[in-house]
């Protein structure tokens, strides 16, 4: 009798803690159980030096959220399982599973694009913040009652009023960041306006051209799930409809539109790169007319060579610019879907190479012959001719429309105006360090650190050493100064402090010991 009750109760344990183990959330088998390997992987790995991370999964109070904060630990990078708490992850996935009951098109969205494209924090290299606890209750107030379409133009018009377009520094800040400085480029902007998305339930994704084909450029933008379809729009400016923005021409003329996505994705896009933690997705089919370019590499007996490096390139800022690597397989062959336009081919084994034009108009395998022996003809001088895709068809909204949304835009612009005119100015500034030795060089920092302002008085006030608080100040870029916490610095400042550099320049000491960059 005993034994049949331990049974039992074993049992039950047994039976209440599976739910928490069990696939509720993600459909597909062969992706869930590869988040379940990875997440084991790494429980082993760093479970003895962070058991709180993986404990966390294990006391969540219901399925769907053991099963969301185990996606969000198992494809994090590396960086994020260091620096982040695991209750982050945690309220991560809460966030993200409270909007599919709060919004009205929660629960119609599919599990795959729910895991990819809502319950991801992270969209790009930005620092991961609270973007989705801040701007959840204020939007979901904005978007109530509208229908999913009209609630991502929405937001959009809402990002508008928050950030505006300006050339930046290639590292990207994080969307509360973004806000405090009330500008970014269309990477900062995109990631940004995906942030504000997925905070209210719409799957959205960041869409970068790395290259464009026609002009010397790339360019970033945002595309929604709305009711079943992938629309676009340009971040941070809204357009009338979807599907709209300066960059849709342009769009129809791109070699390659790609996203990148957490895990191991098996919906109807394209895969261009499959890796442990993320997917590549190609989305040019969305934009342009694309076709199957296939390479072929053999040998001088036209035998087919495998493992051979391809990259595809395009034209663009005076060379050839390569926007996918892949490896010939045992046919000698790969492929990628592109666009009717130019490319060039460069083929190497890690020694030696060979490059060929891929004509636009060619649908047929382009076959190249890898003969190291033999030297490529033309090879000091190689005449050609790039030819881009053909301009596509754009969306032209109705003359009412594209007023009132220009209407709306004027507006936008005043109230993120009323904003900036918060940030200190410089007869203030040099009001308040008009008797500081350091004043002039205090106003500078302060007026680049825009909506910062107060994080970076704070760490010099609060600095025993005013001279070296503005040479730490002095090293690190604007950006730095726009989003770095006056404790972050403060901790730098004590910490190179205990080091002196007696025998060497100055400089030296402020560039390569206190600055806290690398």
């Amino acid at each position: 009798m005993k034994r049949l009750l331990l049974f039992v109760a074993v049992w039950g344990i047994t039976i209440g803690a599976a739910p928490l183990f069990s696939q509720v959330l993600m459909k597909d088998k062969v992706a869930y159980e590869n988040m379940n390997k990875l997440f084991s992987d790494r429980k082993a790995t760093f479970g003895a030096r962070l058991p709180d991370l993986f404990a966390v999964v294990e006391k969540a109070e219901t399925p769907e959220l053991a099963e969301a904060t185990k996606f969000l630990i198992a494809y994090a990078p590396l960086s994020d399982i260091a620096n982040l708490s695991p209750e982050y992850f945690k309220s991560m996935a809460q966030l993200a599973l409270r909007t599919r009951s709060e919004f009205s098109w929660g629960k119609s969205i599919p599990a795959e694009v729910f895991m990819h494209f809502v319950l991801p924090f992270r969209v790009n290299n930005e620092n991961p913040d609270e973007a989705r606890a801040v701007f959840l209750p204020e939007l979901k107030e904005r978007v109530q009652g509208m229908n999913m379409y009209d609630a991502a133009l929405e937001v959009n018009h809402w990002c508008h009023e928050k950030v505006a377009y300006r050339s930046t520094d290639e590292r990207t800040s994080s969307p509360l960041a973004t806000i405090k400085t009330a500008y970014g480029r269309c990477g900062e902007e995109s990631t940004f306006t995906v942030a504000a998305m997925r905070s209210i339930g719409i799957p959205a994704r960041q869409v970068y051209t790395p290259r464009w084909a026609h002009t010397d450029d790339n360019h970033a933008w945002v595309e929604v799930w709305v009711d079943g379809k992938w629309y676009f729009m340009g971040a941070c400016e809204p357009d009338p409809e979807l599907n709209m923005g300066w960059f849709s021409g342009p769009a129809t003329r791109a070699i390659m539109v790609h996203t990148n996505t957490f895990g191991q994705y098996n919906g109807p896009e394209k895969t261009l790169v499959q890796k442990p933690l993320y997917s590549k997705l190609n989305l040019l089919s969305n934009y342009a007319p694309s076709k199957q370019a296939v390479v072929k590499v053999v040998d001088a007996q036209g035998k087919p060579i495998e493992g051979i490096m391809v990259d595809f390139q395009v034209y663009n800022y005076s060379e050839f610019f390569t926007f996918a690597s892949l490896k010939t397989g045992n046919d000698g062959r790969c492929s990628i879907e592109t666009a009717f336009g130019d490319l060039m081919i460069w083929v190497n084994d890690g020694k030696d190479f060979r490059w060929k034009l891929f004509p636009s108009e060619q649908e047929s395998v382009l076959e190249i012959i890898f003969d190291p022996y033999e030297i490529q003809q033309d090879s000091s001088v190689f005449a050609f001719q790039i030819l881009p895709p053909s301009l596509g068809k754009t969306v032209t909204p109705t003359t009412s429309k594209k007023e009132e949304n220009d209407r709306r835009l004027k507006e936008e612009d005043v109230i993120r105006a009323a904003y900036e005119a918060t940030f200190p100015d410089t007869v203030s500034l040099r009001e308040q360090y008009k008797n500081d030795r350091y004043g002039e060089a205090m106003v500078n920092f302060i007026l680049k650190s825009r909506g910062n302002y107060s994080e970076i008085a704070s760490f010099y006030n609060r600095a025993d050493n005013k001279e070296t608080a503005a040479e730490l100040l002095s090293v690190i870029s604007e950006k730095d100064l726009r989003d770095t916490r006056a404790d972050i610095l403060l901790n730098h400042l004590m910490n190179a402090e205990r080091f002196s550099c007696n025998n060497c320049p100055e400089d030296i000491y402020t560039k390569y010991v206190l600055s806290p960059r690398i």
